[in-house]
């Protein structure tokens, strides 16, 4: 059990280097369409701290024309799609 423990931690740590460390932006969404977290690339790329974003709807912070929609990829996943392909461009008004 110990073992196990040590494992379970060791992994974590590592995947949580791995998340934070990567070039592209990711963050990860509960079934609710909740932002659990985000790692620093995306939120950089949004412009926000991640206390702004973390705790938000995806749709809310990550709209595109899928949302909320039969075509969201996490509509898709939550319903039983073994696997989906998706884009999503999203584009910024740096003028404002």
């Amino acid at each position: 059990m110990k073992e196990n423990n040590k494992y379970n931690k060791k992994t974590h740590s590592l995947l949580n280097e791995i998340f934070n460390t990567v070039a592209d932006g990711m963050c990860l969404i509960d079934k609710e369409f909740n932002i659990f977290t985000i790692n620093n690339t995306l939120a950089v790329m949004f412009g926000l701290g991640k206390e702004e974003i973390i705790g938000k709807k995806c749709y809310e912070v990550l709209a595109g024309s899928a949302c909320r929609t039969e075509r969201c990829c996490l509509v898709r996943i939550v319903k039983g799609a073994e696997q989906i392909e998706c884009e999503t461009e999203k584009r910024f008004n740096f003028d404002a």
